[in-house]
């Protein structure tokens, strides 16, 4: 018996050190805890607006590839770019975003592919998002099911906390990122990737391969996918219009229509639309930044002025406000 209670004394010591360690201590201000601020800002414009509004919502596609401001500027109506990063996980950046849209908004969303083809263990153990939800927004623990609160709970280990002693101590010395809260404009686009700067991962983009769309949507319904459409139901039992929309990405090879044609269903499926421009997004790689998915500044305007010109106006009492 007096093994058992030392085991559990053991354990219970154990667990205690693990929660202290990287609840409290071990942060990474520079990655996790960016998302907290990106989030913030994005929020205090959101508090500015009256009427409705448009939301875009993605990864880091939708941050560096699509311009809120030029949406804005094109419909008149107020709009915010709610995106953050793709790691921040499908389950989390949905419920995160059910946090600001109303009756009445329309939300934008050009979803990296990745998140079309995710079985139920990759979505539940989106790590970056798990990290994000124990240390920053504890309220979502419980949002998910006991599977994503354990699964948040534990998503801690050694490479974690060596990274965010290195992170920690970075922000000491006053180091930021490249890219920061500091390159968001207010209405959280991205802003500073211009294709003067794109040229130092010119080599880079050049022999990355181009991200293509999932093949196995022809032949099944990944679990992401089931999640997409449940926010998609939610928007439309709310009077929220939602409008998908392709990714950017590398004009190598065209796109299997077939395909397209099954993100295309999800959507309107749910009961929502789907903006289709006649390039699927696609564009030469000489538009890229650093990576298949960021366009630069300046096609990021042009490809968001495009997406704003078949948006009907039908929120026009926001333009008024």
């Amino acid at each position: 018996m007096k093994i058992i209670y030392r085991l559990l004394s053991v354990l219970l010591l154990s667990i205690m050190i693990y929660v202290i360690s990287f609840f409290f201590v071990f942060m990474k201000p520079l990655t996790v805890g960016y998302c907290l601020d990106a989030y913030k800002k994005k929020q205090a414009y959101l508090s500015t607006f009256t009427g409705s509004k448009i939301v875009i919502v993605a990864g880091s596609n939708g941050l560096f590839s699509h311009s809120a401001k030029a949406i804005e500027e094109e419909t008149g109506i107020n709009c915010v770019n709610y995106s953050v990063s793709a790691d921040m996980g499908i389950d989390f950046i949905l419920e995160k975003t059910k946090e600001v849209i109303r009756e009445g908004d329309i939300v934008i969303m050009p979803l990296e592919y990745e998140f079309y083809g995710q079985g139920k263990k990759a979505v539940i153990f989106s790590v970056m998002g798990n990290n994000y939800i124990s240390q920053y927004e504890r309220s979502y623990l419980f949002k998910f099911g006991i599977e994503k609160t354990l699964a948040s709970l534990f998503s801690f280990d050694l490479k974690y906390m060596i990274s965010s002693v290195i992170e920690m101590g970075l922000t000491s010395k006053g180091f930021q990122r490249r890219f920061n809260i500091d390159t968001l404009n207010q209405n959280g686009d991205m802003i500073g990737h211009t294709k003067e700067k794109s040229a130092a991962y010119e080599s880079f983009i050049r022999q990355i391969p181009e991200i293509k769309p999932p093949y196995k949507l022809l032949s099944e319904t990944p679990y992401s996918c089931i999640v997409i459409q449940d926010f998609l139901k939610w928007c439309k039992n709310r009077n929220v219009k939602v409008y998908g929309s392709l990714p950017t990405t590398f004009d190598d090879e065209a796109h299997d229509e077939r395909i397209i044609t099954r993100i295309k269903d999800i959507y309107l499926g749910a009961g929502q639309d789907f903006i289709e421009l006649p390039n699927h997004s696609q564009y030469p790689r000489s538009c890229f930044y650093d990576t298949g998915y960021h366009l630069n500044f300046e096609t990021q305007q042009l490809h968001s002025r495009v997406i704003a010109g078949l948006i009907p106006h039908r929120q026009t009492d926001s333009a008024a406000n």
